[in-house]
């Protein structure tokens, strides 16, 4: 710029907002949550705004309800889980943004009656509670997290002894909807060191069929497998 024209050098005053805009943290400095998210174009979106959902990680699908989506409230020190009900992404996000409006503005116990009002929210916690948890906030492979999370549910579903047949693994059709919709519901409160112990013992023994080089391989798979759950 020449030290001729000073003026040239400032922004437009219909520049500025712009600006701080770009500058923004969407931190709340008092609780150091993340309360809105500043796009690459300089718009603040907050949790209020049904675009803050869409964006890639905000909402989580939820294998009990079919692949229909689901959210996570988090505000005043508080978090939630909300199955959405919705498969439709569009109308899952706005769903996510007026629960959200609600809890800042009618605190949590109406927003809650309001929108889970046949919950019990001291309900006891399933794998699947455990699963949607970790899809939120590992950071990991999405082909490590989905063997872990595949492993973990082998073990579940023996240990609570639900049949394991061949539909479960099938692209398509109700078999590995239901399937997964039963392994997801099993009380975490049953995965205890002894069932897991004796879930590997049953699967070597079955593996095995008195066979020590059998029972060897099964047991590094067992083992393979229990480490992989246990990642989670």
């Amino acid at each position: 710029m020449s030290a001729r024209n000073p003026g040239k050098s400032r922004l437009p005053s219909s520049k500025a907002p712009n600006l701080s805009k770009h500058l923004q943290s969407g931190v709340n400095q008092k609780s150091g949550s993340e309360m809105a998210v500043v796009t690459s174009r300089g718009i603040t979106l907050g949790k209020g705004d049904s675009r803050y959902w869409l964006q890639s990680g905000k909402l989580v699908s939820d294998p009990r309800w079919a692949g229909a989506f689901a959210c996570r409230i988090q505000a005043q020190g508080r978090r939630e889980f909300f199955p959405l009900r919705t498969s439709n992404k569009s109308s899952a996000a706005a769903k996510a943004a007026r629960i959200y409006t609600d809890v800042a503005a009618l605190g949590w116990d109406e927003a809650l009656k309001k929108h889970k009002p046949d919950e019990r929210h001291s309900k006891t916690a399933t794998a699947g509670d455990l699963i949607l948890a970790v899809q939120e906030l590992a950071d990991v492979r999405p082909t490590t997290l989905a063997s872990n999370v595949n492993a973990f549910r082998r073990i579940v579903a023996a240990v609570a002894k639900i049949d394991s047949t061949k539909s479960r693994f099938a692209a398509r059709g109700t078999g590995r909807k239901a399937w997964l919709a039963a392994v997801d519901a099993v009380p975490l409160a049953i995965i205890t060191p002894a069932t897991v112990e004796a879930w590997k013992l049953s699967f070597v023994a079955k593996q095995a069929a008195g066979d020590e080089i059998k029972a060897r391989s099964a047991r590094n798979t067992a083992n393979a497998t229990l480490r992989s759950a246990k990642s989670l």
